[in-house]
């Protein structure tokens, strides 16, 4: 690597990531991707150092933004892996819509449904592991019982509820893979749409959950 230099290397990544984002920005997502890819290369094998965490994670998440929106599933996953393999979870969790909609587009819908159904586990969502019918059931009667308890007037409330980021990208994430679990005519349809209202119910509904 000619520039051996740290800060130098830091300094052209950051350069490189705000290419990145201003090429983003003009819709122009093969230049994107080629600053944020760069921008990577710059930072070199030790990119996930703690002296540059969020640089590296900024540019990766970059990457798999223009990745998706070019079309190119394996330069997601590529990408995505890197992410989850050297950051927590919860900063994880922005970039998985794009993870799950690209396996979706590529068809590959129950590998899409599988991670969706996850990572929901991994936010507390209470959905089996192998859907029954009734484990559907008991999910759909519980679901009416918790609604049954909102007046229409409580649940316009709900809309207009200030929701955290945590909520919008819980739901964010059920929206990705929901187009899969109709398209398979997947058994964790009924329990996705009862997890939903329920989580909308306890938390706010934003506006992904109206969708």
């Amino acid at each position: 690597d000619a520039i051996g230099d740290d800060v130098e290397r830091v300094r052209f990544a950051t350069w490189n990531l705000f290419s990145g984002r201003q090429a983003h920005r003009q819709s122009n997502s093969g230049a994107a991707l080629y600053y944020f890819s760069k921008g990577i290369s710059f930072l070199g094998r030790d990119c996930w150092h703690a002296s540059y965490n969020n640089l590296c994670l900024s540019l990766h998440k970059g990457a798999v933004t223009a990745s998706f929106t070019l079309g190119k599933p394996d330069d997601v996953t590529q990408y995505a892996e890197q992410i989850t393999k050297n950051v927590a979870f919860d900063d994880s969790l922005d970039i998985q819509p794009f993870v799950l909609r690209s396996l979706s587009q590529s068809g590959q819908h129950e590998e899409s449904i599988s991670k969706g159904i996850q990572i929901l586990h991994r936010l507390k969502f209470d959905i089996p592991l192998a859907p029954t019918p009734e484990s559907v059931m008991k999910g759909m009667a519980s679901t009416n019982e918790i609604t049954s308890k909102f007046s229409t007037d409580q649940m316009m409330d709900l809309c207009g509820k200030t929701v955290d980021d945590t909520v919008h990208r819980a739901v964010m994430i059920i929206d990705a893979f929901y187009t899969s679990c109709y398209v398979a005519s997947s058994p964790f349809l009924p329990l996705i749409s009862c997890a939903v209202i329920q989580f909308s119910l306890q938390h706010g509904i934003c506006h992904e959950a109206l969708a």
